[in-house]
């Protein structure tokens, strides 16, 4: 199959995630707490040297079709592009220093566990906190605010980790 093809079919895929199951997460009091948003794995499998203003493009467009599902006016675009561009300068301290194929993307196979656990984790949090703190518009309580985008983020990161598995199986067919 195609690279490009395979990349909409897992585009397609994570937003149908996000919108169908993790919208509509019910978790009573703990609702307010977890709030997982996985679609932006769609832009951490770009290739690395991926062009950053095309990326900061696929962010905003992305992120335009989840606020119309949410209703949130351009919050979701606003954090999918700040997290495409501190990607872009983020994977500079992840990559290894040679061998590696910068027309791939970075993957647990490409760069270890530890590290993309490191690279999603951190991205995660960046896109939850950013998102947290425009959905507030304030940054009273900001401890709060962070606290309630890194639990947010461990939820998304291990939803992220078996997204990326399902892909890597997905990318042998």
């Amino acid at each position: 199959m195609n690279p490009i093809t395979r990349y909409i079919v897992k585009l397609f895929f994570v937003i149908l995630i996000q919108v169908v199951a993790l919208k509509n997460l019910e978790l009573g009091a703990a609702n307010w707490w977890v709030t997982p948003f996985v679609y932006f794995i769609v832009i951490l499998d770009l290739p690395v040297k991926f062009n950053p203003i095309l990326s900061m493009l696929v962010a905003l467009i992305l992120g335009l079709v989840i606020d119309m599902f949410y209703d949130t006016y351009g919050l979701h675009a606003s954090a999918a592009v700040s997290i495409a561009m501190f990607r872009y300068y983020f994977t500079g301290f992840i990559l290894p220093r040679d061998g590696f194929d910068t027309s791939s993307s970075l993957t647990v196979q490409n760069v270890g566990l530890g590290k993309y656990l490191v690279y999603i984790g951190v991205l995660s949090v960046i896109y939850h906190l950013w998102f947290f703190s425009l959905e507030a518009f304030t940054f009273d309580m900001f401890f709060l605010r962070l606290t309630q985008a890194f639990v947010s983020s461990v939820v998304a990161v291990v939803v992220i980790l078996f997204l990326h598995y399902v892909f890597v199986k997905f990318d042998r067919y």
